[in-house]
């Protein structure tokens, strides 16, 4: 569990800048999140096998990597386009956020008001994500949480 917290915050990190508006636009569709837990971890295996991670360029996220024709036909084969950068880093921050509540929640009152008060580090990343976004995330953490334990495993 705090492992794949740890590599879920990481992830909130490096896709910092993939969002660059002011206000958060809703990204997510119906069916992204389930296509995400689905997809997440046999293209990540396919991504390793050409040598790239699915970090990408944190400066550039998906972009780049999204413009190579091999990296392209793999995100195409299970059915998303350059918009999974954007929608990779939503469901990664919603989930995130989220199972950080969640273990808040858990803990003992002397240490939930310390885990409390570091909460605004973590809110400036989930601002950038929509309540919608963060809403359809939260009804699929069942899912989510078999996807990033897949991810563990690779």
């Amino acid at each position: 569990m705090k492992v794949r917290l740890l590599l879920c915050a990481i992830s909130l990190i490096l896709f910092n800048s993939s969002f660059s508006q002011e206000a958060p636009v809703a990204v997510l569709e119906d069916g992204d999140v389930e296509k995400y837990a689905e997809s997440v971890v046999p293209m990540t295996k396919e991504f390793k096998k050409l040598g790239l991670d699915m970090d990408g360029d944190p400066k550039n996220i998906g972009q780049e990597w999204a413009k190579d024709a091999e990296v392209k036909s793999v995100l195409e084969k299970y059915g998303w386009n350059e918009e999974f950068a954007l929608k990779f880093s939503a469901i990664t921050w919603a989930y995130t956020y989220l199972k950080i509540k969640t273990e808040i929640d858990k803990m003992p009152d002397d240490q939930k008001a310390q885990a409390e008060a570091m909460m605004p580090m973590f809110e400036m990343y989930i601002n950038m994500v929509h309540d919608d976004d963060i809403k359809i995330v939260e009804t699929k953490m069942d899912q989510l949480d078999a996807a990033f334990k897949g991810l563990e495993k690779l």
